[in-house]
């Protein structure tokens, strides 16, 4: 009977022994050896240069200090690594473990994150400051928004605030009737549907390939934001600035995949996240205060500016197609099994930009 015991209990030992070499195993082949870095690979499609690109590296430089060289970032700019429409899928294969995203590039991947697109312009909607401290309140409050990206097997560590953009364009754009017969760039199909009600033809095109169809003539403007319009160099193949002040996007996603996030210790993956955000929220205080220089600088490299009255943004607002795009949208979102999900999150979105007047009844 004790020869039983003794036997039974070395195997028991033998079990855990097991186990405990299986489980180190494993986590050592997650977590980096010591003294070894974690490298993360970001996708992008800009430039290495501009304000964007700075507070990345901003981000980066302060990961790196904050986890002691364990956790560093290594950029890939101008689609080095994948294109941007592959971003999503990239992070989500491996091939990245960190991008820059948007719902008016990643459509299929977050459709609910297109309900700002319907929208002409907002209260504050030229304040990037405002913006991304609102997405913010949004992805911590709503679900759903979270749902849609952690659906792909990551998350956001940074948010990009995109405030109301200017048209870039050959000819200047006083009144609506100028847009007539233009074919201008647009990134989402709710501001195509913008432009369309005032007679121009949209075309979607990805930031980095604006410049070459300005260059060419395939476009007559671009409808783009003032920082990245400089970033790419717009006024070298623009005439004319139109400060149409509209068809503010919202917030584009930097994203990190849950893989990534779980080769990093506790410690680390906090301080990795906490940077994250607080260097968003910067980026949005410098966006907004560079918004009147960036627009100034375009009028030093020779561009002519032309101001859009108030009156015409008001009257495009009006535009019975415009008015539909809401309901219209919630809709289509409806028929995709997705209803409740978009509801609420145009209905979150419209409150915390001061548009609640703007929502439908069920």
């Amino acid at each position: 009977m004790k020869k039983r015991v003794a036997f039974c209990s070395s195997l028991v030992v033998i079990f855990f022994t097991m186990t405990l070499l299986f489980s180190s195993a494993s986590l050592a082949a997650d977590t980096p050896k010591p003294g070894k870095s974690l490298v993360l690979r970001w996708s992008d499609m800009s430039p290495a240069t501009g304000l964007r690109p700075e507070y990345l590296k901003k981000a980066a430089a302060e990961v790196e200090k904050a986890t002691e060289g364990r956790v560093k970032i290594e950029f890939y700019w101008s689609n080095s690594l994948v294109k941007v429409k592959e971003n999503v899928r990239a992070v989500q294969k491996g091939i990245a473990d960190m991008a820059w995203t948007a719902s008016s590039y990643h459509p299929a991947e977050y459709p609910i994150g297109l309900a700002s697109q319907n929208v002409l312009y907002a209260p504050q909607g030229d304040d990037a400051a405002f913006i991304v401290k609102k997405y913010w309140e949004m992805w911590d409050e709503y679900k759903p928004f979270r749902d849609q990206l952690e659906k792909w097997g990551s998350t956001v560590w940074f948010l990009f605030p995109y405030d109301s953009y200017g048209c870039y364009a050959t000819k200047p754009v006083r009144k609506l009737e100028d847009f007539k017969g233009m074919r201008i760039r647009v990134s989402s199909e709710g501001i195509g549907k913008m432009v369309t009600a005032v007679g121009a033809h949209p075309e979607f095109s990805p930031a980095s390939e604006v410049y070459t169809a300005l260059e060419k003539g395939m476009f007559h403007g671009a409808i783009c934001g003032y920082e990245w319009g400089k970033r790419y160099s717009f006024y070298e193949v623009s005439k004319y600035l139109n400060l149409i002040d509209a068809c503010m996007i919202g917030c584009g996603y930097g994203i990190v995949s849950f893989a990534a996030l779980n080769k990093m210790s506790e410690k680390d993956r906090k301080a990795f996240m906490d940077i994250g955000r607080r260097v968003s929220l910067e980026f949005g205080k410098a966006v907004k205060a560079n918004r009147t220089g960036d627009i100034q600088a375009m009028k030093d490299k020779g561009m002519i500016l032309v101001p859009f009255p108030e009156e015409e943004r008001k009257k495009w607002a009006e535009l019975p197609a415009l008015k539909a795009l809401i309901p219209e949208w919630l809709e289509v979102e409806k028929k995709a099994g997705r209803g409740d999900e978009a509801w609420g999150m145009m209905k979150i979105f419209l409150g915390k930009f001061e548009l609640s007047h703007m929502m439908p009844k069920k």
